[in-house]
């Protein structure tokens, strides 16, 4: 009977170790995402290969206005305007954001994505609450959900 009331004392001192750790991560990781937020990554590299899967695997299933071929890719050097402008959070924040890139929606979808960002830009609350729970996804393994989602 006393080693079952010791282990349910064990399990519960552990339970409130991890809880309190788990809250402290957080709390760092909030911390540093209102610090970081709108600056530029210092020295991270990007794997294209990866970050243009997203673009690459949805060709037929998105009714574009229009999309940017291989070679004006090249023309506008967009790796480079990727590497400047990505402020993202998430790896699969940088498909999506190479996906903008590289796709040109109808004017109603981009007024549509414009207000959404207007949104994240005046409710700072909403917009931490979203990077904390998309910071899940910044591991490199995170890159193949959307080939987990769309592959064959």
């Amino acid at each position: 009977m006393n080693w079952v009331l010791g282990f349910v004392f064990i399990s519960v001192i552990i339970f409130l170790i991890n809880n309190y750790s788990k809250k402290k991560r957080i709390k760092k990781l909030k911390k540093e995402l209102i610090e970081n937020w709108g600056n530029s990554k210092k020295e991270e590299y990007y794997n294209f290969y990866v970050i243009s899967s997203y673009f690459e695997n949805n060709k037929h299933k998105n009714k574009a206005f229009h999309r940017l071929s291989e070679k004006v890719k090249i023309d506008l050097d967009i790796n480079e305007i990727f590497k400047f402008i990505d402020r993202t959070s998430s790896k699969i924040g940088q498909q999506y954001l190479y996906f903008k890139l590289r796709t040109i929606l109808s004017v109603e979808r981009l007024l549509k994505f414009d207000s959404l960002t207007k949104v994240f830009e005046t409710n700072k609350i909403l917009r931490l609450n979203c990077q904390v729970q998309l910071s899940k996804l910044n591991s490199n393994d995170s890159y193949y959900l959307e080939e987990l989602i769309h592959g064959k």
